[in-house]
């Protein structure tokens, strides 16, 4: 009779195992979601019309807000004018949010050195490409807004 209630035993261990290894692969697969290309109204970057990646999206606009919030009350931009705020909200949001063409291609870096150049001049009068390296910055076609043609 004991030989019965081993194997029980064993059987149980085995499924309880089983179990834990079946939560473990369900809490990896909904930790880690597949990335989705979405449109997402971004609350403190109001020129990005493209698709971005649905996994970061919301931690982006969360972050981005919070940057904003402390370059333009007690950041270097606390006095600086509205239109030079714009510019560089512009030139961050570029910066901080890839485009999403979709899984291969989730995050796409193009920004505009046009951009870059405009923030430059809004905010400190200077009118020059140095500033805005090629490589980090982009001639066209790029992005300035509105997303670049997806690689195909």
């Amino acid at each position: 009779l004991a030989f019965p209630c081993h194997r029980t035993t064993i059987m149980t261990s085995q499924t309880l195992t089983l179990f834990v290894w079946l939560l473990v692969a369900v809490s990896i697969c909904v930790a880690a979601p597949e990335p989705l290309c979405i449109n997402y109204k971004f609350k403190c970057c109001p020129d990005i019309h493209y698709m971005v990646n649905s996994v970061t999206a919301q931690q982006i606009d969360q972050n981005t807000c919070q940057i904003f919030n402390e370059q333009f009350t007690i950041g270097p931009l606390a006095n600086a004018t509205q239109t030079c705020k714009n510019s560089y909200i512009k030139m961050y949001c570029l910066e901080a949010i890839p485009q999403c063409c979709d899984f291969a291609h989730s995050s796409i870096y193009k920004p505009c050195q046009s951009v870059c150049v405009q923030e430059l001049n809004d905010c400190y009068n200077i009118n020059s490409t140095i500033a805005c390296p090629l490589g980090l910055w982009f001639k066209p076609p790029c992005n300035s807004g509105s997303g670049v043609s997806c690689p195909s």
